[in-house]
């Protein structure tokens, strides 16, 4: 009698492999996010996506950052953007393209660190909740560096913990590298240091590192690796730090620029953002009772995210301003320990005789119902938050700046995405303004007048600053310059002996 695989042998292992799945789910995040932004090139999401665009443009020209290009972070964010859109076009859809990937990889990412410590469905959970959450998809399509470094630093804890699993020390040093490129993205990745020096202690005991001096080597061999990637990358992509002249200008520029604005920025703090993203708290509810059961079990509970989180909120807790940006540290660290908690809602090994844990567990089945039925409500949130800071660029301005751009070669401005559009030079001492920079004072009036002075631009276009409107308008009529164009946030000014007398917006 033929047996049932004789009979049919092709239902047998049919099913794919596992990294068919989960390229598939990679797929389908990055599809969804895509759809979630579509083509808009006359919407600026935030005011810093045009000095993201125009160091691209300018790095892919051959301008260096720090000596030429004058930036108040690390900028490997921009260097690979540049790359990206040498290759696909230097367009805003094409950058917004390249976020919207690096979220849905750091979405998968996260799905792949839940799935192997907690399991499918608090995988899933996990990143259901980081998209609905209060800050994720508005900065996934925002051309920012607030979710790539994320990116890149836990790349680095999935590297050392596939080397763990596979045990390939190729993966242990990559994780140092990847560690090292999140910093180069955002000085923020310095703060998943402690969380990574727990994780290396654990991977040394995992290999067979009885001994402190064995950590202790394991934890050495890590950070020097981390620091040698450093510098290369900082060789590689801004040299002219290595210039220790121009020493005072680099740390005036990356350290200075960030002090002191407590007085003039009092509302941005830690405690109003937190009240801003106050429909999140079931989530650090979930978080707090998840992790509580998993210490009672006796378990022991993925560390990293809790590290992490706690260093997080002692760096906001000093640091001011906070801006919107920053709840990234915030939630998805609670949501990934909340999504523990539904793990070890479902773990049978949790449930226990004692009425504590009894209680517990009642208390994480009403915050799941609770986050199950608040669910639509928070997708709307979500999807209003991606166009809450929108807005919509005047076309006429782009068409005068493109009618104008083959006769012009520099241009002054504090709202660079503007020229990006017309494919229009900003000085590069100019490609980068900021409110931290105009507050700080690194950047004042008569730095736009030097500016002038020294290139003598044939535009000037002030947007996003209201009292250099006011402050650089008898500068500007004294050096020979006509307002041509006047819009609600945007004057536009021409030298007078290139100006059109009949360009009447």
């Amino acid at each position: 009698m033929m047996t049932m695989k004789q009979q049919h042998p092709w239902r047998i292992n049919r099913l794919p492999p596992a990294w068919v799945w989960h390229f598939m789910l990679f797929l389908l995040l990055i599809a969804l996010l895509l759809v979630c932004f579509p083509d808009s090139p006359r919407l600026e999401r935030d005011l810093d996506e045009g000095s993201h665009l125009m160091m691209a443009w300018l790095y892919h020209q051959g301008f260096s950052f720090y000596d030429q290009i004058y930036t108040d972070h690390f900028r490997m964010f921009n260097v690979l953007l540049s790359g990206w859109m040498d290759l696909f076009g230097f367009t805003i859809p094409v950058a917004r393209a390249m976020v919207a990937m690096m979220s849905a990889l750091l979405l998968w990412l996260l799905y792949w660190l839940l799935l192997v410590r907690s399991g499918v469905v608090a995988a899933l959970a996990g990143v259901a909740m980081v998209l609905v959450s209060g800050a994720f998809l508005l900065h996934a399509g925002a051309i920012m560096q607030a979710l790539p470094w994320i990116l890149f630093g836990l790349a680095s804890l999935a590297a050392l913990r596939l080397a763990e699993r596979i045990h390939n020390s190729l993966f242990f040093y990559l994780s140092a590298g990847l560690m090292a490129l999140a910093i180069q993205t955002k000085m923020f990745a310095l703060l998943m240091l402690p969380a990574m020096a727990w994780e290396l202690l654990r991977h040394g005991e995992a290999q067979g590192g009885e001994g402190r001096s064995m950590r202790a080597g394991i934890l050495l061999r890590w950070g020097m690796t981390l620091l040698a990637a450093s510098l290369l990358l900082l060789a590689v992509t801004a040299p002219a730090l290595f210039d220790l002249t121009h020493l005072d200008a680099h740390t005036s520029y990356l350290f200075a620029s960030h002090l002191g604005l407590e007085g003039l920025l009092p509302s941005k703090t830690l405690g109003r953002l937190l009240w801003s993203h106050a429909g999140d708290f079931p989530m650090v509810l979930l978080a707090v009772v998840g992790m509580v059961l998993v210490l009672r079990r006796g378990a022991s509970p993925d560390w990293f995210p809790l590290l992490w989180l706690i260093a997080n909120l002692a760096a906001l807790g000093v640091m001011h301003p906070i801006w919107r940006q920053y709840y990234t540290l915030i939630s998805i660290p609670v949501i990934w320990l909340a999504a523990q908690a539904i793990a070890e809602f479902q773990c049978a090994g949790s449930v226990s005789v004692k009425p504590l844990d009894g209680w517990l567990r009642q208390g994480v089945t009403v915050m799941l119902w609770l986050l199950l039925i608040s669910f639509p409500m928070r997708i709307d949130g979500a999807i209003h938050g991606m166009s809450q800071y929108d807005s919509t660029l005047n076309s006429r301005l782009i068409a005068e700046l493109r009618r104008l751009a083959p006769e012009t070669n520099w241009m002054v401005t504090d709202r660079p995405i503007y020229p990006f559009l017309a494919h229009i030079n900003v000085v590069p001492e100019l490609a980068v303004t900021s409110s931290t920079l105009i507050y700080s004072g690194i950047q004042q009036d008569h730095t736009y007048v030097q500016a002038i002075d020294h290139y003598h631009p044939k535009l000037v276009l002030l947007g996003r600053f209201r009292h250099l409107r006011r402050t650089l308008k008898a500068a500007l009529a004294q050096r020979g310059y006509v307002r041509v164009f006047k819009g609600r946030d945007s004057w536009l000014y021409v030298r007078r002996d290139t100006a059109r007398p009949d360009f009447n917006p």
